[in-house]
């Protein structure tokens, strides 16, 4: 009687070990989508920050030009530069947010 009771606690505990598992991978893939899902939003609201951004400046060029008759955008990014050890790469156009922004879009959450 005894032999089986053993044999029934060790499959048994197979059984509980089993369902560990795979509550274990399944809580692991959740947790990676919802990571997924945070990074997405928070790359759409950077472009979306860049993109307001980059209006912003184009308001200020308008302005100078309209008080000053003379761009100075080129003048201020170099200063930018200069100072503050920045640069800008040149790869986060306007034209370029607005695609990745649609790609980002057409996801499903």
């Amino acid at each position: 009687m005894q032999t089986e009771v053993i044999v029934a606690i060790i499959t048994s505990s197979g059984s509980v070990f089993a369902a560990i598992v795979a509550g274990g991978a399944v809580l692991f893939a959740a947790k990676r989508v919802v990571d997924r899902k945070k990074l997405r939003l928070a790359l759409v609201q950077a472009l979306k920050d860049i993109q307001f951004l980059t209006e912003v400046e184009k308001a200020h060029v308008e302005i100078n030009i309209g008080s000053n008759e003379k761009c100075n955008k080129v003048m201020v990014r170099d200063i930018v530069r200069r100072e503050k050890g920045i640069d800008i790469s040149g790869k986060n156009t306007l034209s370029t947010i607005r695609k990745r922004l649609a790609q980002l879009s057409s996801y499903d959450d």
